[in-house]
């Protein structure tokens, strides 16, 4: 009788066992869904942060990408008003002297004062530097 006893016995410690596994196995399943839904929080967080700096830094470019042009803009009311009073002086001295000996003219102030999208710097308020034309 103690041979059945003892098999039953073993069978109830091994029943035992085995739900005490399971029991942990069903727990350490449990706190890793917990691990996957907090970790997918985050991932939403994380995407609208992104998402709304996204926004803010291609808000910062079209305001950068205006000033550009507006200074582009500005600089070339400033180029054209430049090269009226240089063809007034040049008509002005000409009338005074039509068969003077003096030199070709030089070349528009336009040609002289070429603004190039890599001269102007990216402070802003920064005007772009002239890039001389040797002739």
């Amino acid at each position: 009788m103690t041979a059945p006893l003892e098999a039953e016995l073993h069978q109830e410690s091994s029943m035992a066992l085995s739900n005490s596994m399971q029991d942990d196995a069903l727990e350490r399943l449990a706190e890793a869904e917990k691990l996957v839904v907090e970790l997918k929080d985050i991932i939403r967080q994380k995407d609208v942060q992104l998402q709304q700096k996204d926004e803010a830094l291609q808000e910062e470019r079209k305001a950068a990408d205006n000033k550009i042009k507006k200074i582009k803009l500005h600089a070339k009311a400033k180029l054209t008003s430049l090269n009226k009073h240089l063809e007034e002086m040049k008509a002005q001295g000409g009338a005074a002297s039509p068969t003077s000996t003096e030199p070709q003219p030089a070349e528009p102030l336009s040609k002289v004062w070429e603004l190039d999208r890599d001269s102007m710097s990216s402070e802003p308020g920064a005007l772009p530097q002239p890039s001389a034309v040797v002739g």
